[in-house]
């Protein structure tokens, strides 16, 4: 699946492959991706929001860290 969906497919081109290309780039780039979700709430759901929680993980991770940054005013 890493050939077809993986992160390293949005930096290479599809269908050349460069001769110097390290063999190990996509698990590479997989290895220092991190996601991060920022959840932004506000008493009655309109702007101004704010940020209440936020989390994160390492892509290949199964751990998720979760922080609480605010409460909702």
């Amino acid at each position: 699946m890493r050939e077809i969906d993986g992160v390293g497919t949005f930096f290479h081109h599809e269908h050349f492959t460069k001769a110097d290309a390290p063999e190990n780039l996509d698990a590479d780039m997989e290895a220092i991706t991190t996601l991060e979700v920022e959840v932004m709430t506000s008493k009655n759901d309109q702007a101004p929001f704010q940020e209440a929680t936020s989390c994160s993980s390492d892509l290949l991770k199964s751990e998720v860290r979760y922080f609480t940054t605010s409460g909702v005013q």
